[in-house]
């Protein structure tokens, strides 16, 4: 069966299966029926409920500070070496994995564990797996605000595709988003979604759907395990997810599935700093040497 949308923009026959929707303009406009045809100009999985997919923003505002809140990205970022095209992750659990050790490859496709200050900017390359400190972003007051920062010296391809629209936490806000923003305790914990481990964060208004669960501080990533139905429900509340992507050093990928090490755009004397976390505790913010790979999830101030 053949339905038209008359007030579609572009006519793009597309044939679609089960448990996806039609949007247009960031709004749901139909479902789609398994093995319906629709005129459509974007079709998105069910999954991306909660996802403002114009501008790669999860729909959740996240206090930094007392006086600035931000929108996380839809998802990791991630690199194609070979193409040289930034993006997100599909979704907020997806991570590249074991895939980021053939760095040291000629042929290689996506990566998302980066060294620190790696945007492409002044030949810092995100594909870099150097271990001297002087190969890196040489700013020792930190990036922020710099074009070594990745979200400010790239176009994002599914995060509004400009420069300056992105940008990375500070050690500081790090810090405020888990641990110090009004009813922090209550806003964070060890999670699993689609049995993928990581880090739970809730938005400052979040108010937990009725027939969902959370345990905050949970210290276990199993005691909050959500399946793809139960996560979109907490997605589409602004919750925010940090997979648990491990770390990167040369070309040896460690801790996959059990730690998790995020970059902030700040440094110290000893190196810059990261929040981290592992299966049972995590902390904000450590400090390392500048040629660890970490993950790198960005966000957006809201105006």
């Amino acid at each position: 069966m053949k339905k038209i949308v008359s007030f579609l923009l572009l006519l793009l026959s597309i044939s679609v299966s089960a448990q996806i929707f039609i949007w247009k303009d960031g709004h749901v406009i139909c479902q789609c029926n398994e093995h319906d045809s629709y005129d459509s100009i974007v079709v998105v999985s069910i999954e991306l409920r909660g996802i403002d997919t114009l501008t790669g923003r999860v729909n959740g505002l996240f206090s930094v500070s007392e006086n600035q809140k931000v929108y996380f990205s839809r998802g990791n970022l991630r690199y194609h070496v070979e193409d040289k095209v930034w993006q997100f992750a599909d979704r907020q659990y997806n991570m590249v994995g074991f895939e980021n050790s053939k760095i040291g490859f000629e042929e290689v496709g996506w990566i998302d564990l980066f060294g620190w200050g790696l945007s492409g900017y002044n030949g810092k390359m995100p594909n870099l797996t150097k271990l001297y400190p002087s190969d890196y972003a040489e700013l020792m007051t930190g990036i922020a605000g710099t074009n070594y920062d990745c979200g400010i010296h790239n176009a994002i391809e599914n995060g509004g595709n400009q420069p300056g629209l992105w940008r990375m936490l500070s050690k500081d806000e790090w810090v405020y988003v888990i641990s110090k923003r009004p009813n922090a305790q209550n806003l964070c914990s060890h999670a699993a979604i689609n049995g993928v481990p990581g880090i739970l964060l809730l938005p400052d208004d979040f108010i937990l759907p009725e027939g969902l669960f959370f345990t905050p501080n949970s210290g276990n990533y199993g005691v909050n395990s959500y399946d793809i139905s139960e996560w979109v429900r907490m997605q589409e509340l602004g919750a925010v997810f940090l997979p648990a992507s491990g770390y990167r050093i040369g070309t040896s990928i460690s801790n996959m599935g059990s730690c998790g090490s995020y970059w902030s755009s700040s440094v110290c004397n000893s190196g810059p700093y990261y929040f981290d976390f592992t299966q049972k505790d995590f902390h904000a913010c450590y400090f390392i040497n500048f040629s660890y790979a970490f993950s790198i999830r960005l966000v957006q101030d809201a105006k």
